[in-house]
C-alpha cells in the first residue's frame, strides 16, 4: 500500500490536500496469496478520482481486517475524501465509462474518465462489488471487500530494494520515456537514479519518435494515454521507422489497466511487454534486463 500511495502523497500535497494511510496492525507480517495487479489498479483509480474532485481536506486510504479465519482474511479497502460529493440518483452511472456528474462539474472537474469503469469491471471478475456511500458537499467513501488467502509460509527479510541499488548493469543503458504527466515523470526519474540512469523524456508519443529518430536509445518505455499521440500510435509509428535497428527497439508499456483488452492492444501494436501502473520496482528492472542485452563485460574490471 506504501508503494501504491507514494506518489499519490505527492500529488495531494501540490493541491494542499492532506493524505492518510492507515493499515490494520492485524494485517501486517502476513503474505496473502491473491492478484495484486488488480487489487491495485482498483486502488489507485479510486485514490486518483479522490484527488481529482477534491479542492480541500483530507484523502483517506484505509485498509483493515474485517474478519480473520485464520488461513482466510476478509479485508476491507477503502477510499475516503472531503470532496464535492454525488447526487443519490447518480450513484449508479458515476461507474459509466465517462460518466458526468452535472455540467457544471464537468465544466470544473472533467468527467470520471475510465477510471470507475475499470474499477467496476476488476470487482466484477472478483465476484465483488463497490459501496459508495456519499453526501453533497461533505464528500465521499468507496470500499469494497475481498477474501485474502493467508499464506503460512515464512519467508526471510529481504532488502530487495537495496539489491537493485547495488545491481549496476543498467548504468550504461539510454533510456526514452513518453510519459506527460509530470508527477509520474518525476517518480520515474527518482526510480531510474537508484539504477544510475538519467532518462531522455518525451512529453507525448508524436515527441518520442522525433527523439528515436535521431538519438540512440536501448529502450522505450511508453505511457499509453497521453495527448498529441498516444502511446499506441507512436509504438506502430516506431515499428514502422527505415533504420531496422531503431524500427525494432524494445518498447515497455505503461498502463492504469489491467484489462485483458488493454494487454491485447499492447502487443498488437507492436510493443514487446508492459508493465501496470503504480509498478513494482523489481518487476520494471526484470523486465528491462529479459528485453535489453546488457553489457556485463563492460561492469567488470
Amino acid at each position: 500500500m506504501e508503494n501504491i500511495c507514494g506518489g499519490f502523497i505527492i500529488k495531494s500535497e501540490e493541491k494542499g490536500l492532506v493524505f492518510r494511510l492507515s493499515v490494520d496492525n492485524a494485517l501486517k507480517n502476513k503474505i496473502f496469496i491473491g492478484d495484486p495487479t488488480r487489487i491495485t489498479q482498483i486502488i489507485f483509480n479510486l485514490i486518483s478520482n479522490a484527488i481529482k474532485f477534491t479542492q480541500q481536506g483530507n484523502i483517506w486510504v484505509k485498509v483493515t481486517c474485517s474478519e480473520d479465519r485464520h488461513n482466510t482474511n476478509t479485508v476491507k479497502f477503502s477510499v475516503k475524501d472531503t470532496g464535492i460529493g454525488i447526487e443519490p440518483e447518480n450513484l449508479e452511472i458515476i461507474f459509466e465509462p465517462f460518466a458526468q456528474e452535472s455540467v457544471t462539474t464537468t465544466r470544473q472537474y472533467g468527467g470520471t474518465g475510465l477510471g470507475l469503469a475499470i474499477v467496476k469491471r476488476l470487482l466484477e471478475l472478483q465476484g465483488r462489488q463497490m459501496k459508495v456511500a456519499s453526501k453533497i458537499g461533505v464528500g465521499s467513501e468507496f470500499s469494497f471487500s475481498m477474501e485474502l488467502p493467508v499464506s503460512t509460509e515464512v519467508t526471510p527479510e529481504t532488502d530487495q530494494d537495496q539489491s537493485l541499488i547495488n545491481n549496476e548493469n543498467l548504468s550504461s543503458l539510454q533510456i526514452l520515456i513518453a510519459e506527460d504527466n509530470v508527477v509520474n515523470v518525476m517518480l520515474m526519474k527518482k526510480l531510474l537514479s537508484k539504477w544510475k540512469i538519467t532518462p531522455t523524456i518525451a512529453e507525448n508519443g508524436e515527441r518520442a519518435i522525433q527523439l528515436l529518430q535521431y538519438g540512440n536509445f536501448d529502450i522505450v518505455l511508453m505511457d499509453l494515454q497521453m495527448p498529441v499521440m498516444n502511446g499506441f500510435d507512436a509504438a506502430m509509428e516506431i515499428r514502422r521507422l527505415p533504420d531496422p535497428k531503431k524500427a525494432n527497439v524494445p518498447i515497455i508499456a505503461l498502463t492504469a489497466s489491467a484489462l485483458f483488452d488493454i494487454k491485447e492492444k499492447v502487443y498488437n501494436s507492436g510493443m514487446n511487454d508492459y508493465v501496470s501502473k503504480p509498478f513494482k520496482p523489481e518487476e520494471l528492472f526484470e523486465k528491462i534486463q529479459n528485453l535489453v542485452i546488457v553489457p556485463f563485460e563492460a561492469v567488470k574490471v
